[in-house]
């Protein structure tokens, strides 16, 4: 159960990573194009725990708080 919407997305990205992933290696793909794939859905899940924060989610945090000087 994902009760979060931004989360959800993440999950939802990461899963297309993932399964970019398992094409490219039934394709015998080199470890470049698979390791884009692969940090792609790293980075999506990272965004869920908070080590990475995409601008979409600082926007939102600035859009909805004021920060004052």
């Amino acid at each position: 159960l994902v009760s979060n919407i931004r989360h959800y997305h993440c999950l939802e990205s990461a899963k297309s990573s993932l399964l970019k992933v398992i094409e490219s290696v039934n394709q015998k793909l080199s470890e470049e194009f698979i390791s884009v794939d692969l940090r792609n859905a790293v980075d999506h899940l990272s965004e869920i725990i908070g080590e990475v924060t995409s601008e979409d989610v600082l926007n939102n945090i600035f859009s909805k708080f004021c920060i004052g000087k």
